[in-house]
């Protein structure tokens, strides 16, 4: 059986890729800011590549090698987040809420709080940003594969999403 076998799951699906998506945003919105970091020294995307992608290229010709190896992995890491999904839920059914989804959104979870205790502990470092990452790519694996790949849940990361998906 394939599809939304109700309106009570088509106004669940809807109302939680909207959550999703803000929690996206939201994460983002964090990371962003500067907020997290000691000082708010360390600014970073962590649910939008489009600018991490550029930077990564600017940092690869002026030179940069720390910048694009830092850019580069958490690119890598919101992919590792996407194949997580993958690997969770590898025969994913188009809009059909499946057992294996709350695991994996548990594994999304397990991210972000880990994201939020690296946040605190080691306020300097950059793993929160990869946690975070990782965090994202679960979640927009997750809303790919229910969508039948028509819904992301975070900002131009089809083409990364589907790389993991494979």
């Amino acid at each position: 059986n394939t599809g939304v076998t109700s309106a009570q799951e088509a106004y669940f699906a809807f109302a939680l890729g909207l959550l999703l998506s803000f929690n996206s945003g939201y994460t983002n919105g964090l990371c962003l800011s500067g907020l997290l970091s000691e000082g708010g020294s360390d600014k970073q995307a962590v649910s939008g590549y489009t600018g991490t992608i550029t930077n990564s290229g600017l940092a690869y010709a002026n030179g940069d090698v720390n910048l694009f190896g830092f850019e580069i992995s958490l690119i890598l890491s919101f992919i590792g987040g996407a194949t997580i999904a993958g690997w969770m839920n590898p025969k994913d059914i188009a809009n059909k809420l499946v057992p294996s989804y709350g695991p994996t959104f548990l594994m999304g979870s397990l991210f972000m709080i880990a994201a939020s205790v690296a946040a605190e502990v080691h306020p300097d470092g950059r793993a929160l940003y990869h946690f975070a990452a990782m965090a994202n790519g679960v979640q927009n694996g997750m809303t790919s594969m229910y969508s039948a790949y028509l819904i992301r849940t975070t900002n131009v990361t089809g083409s990364s999403t589907d790389i993991g998906l494979i």
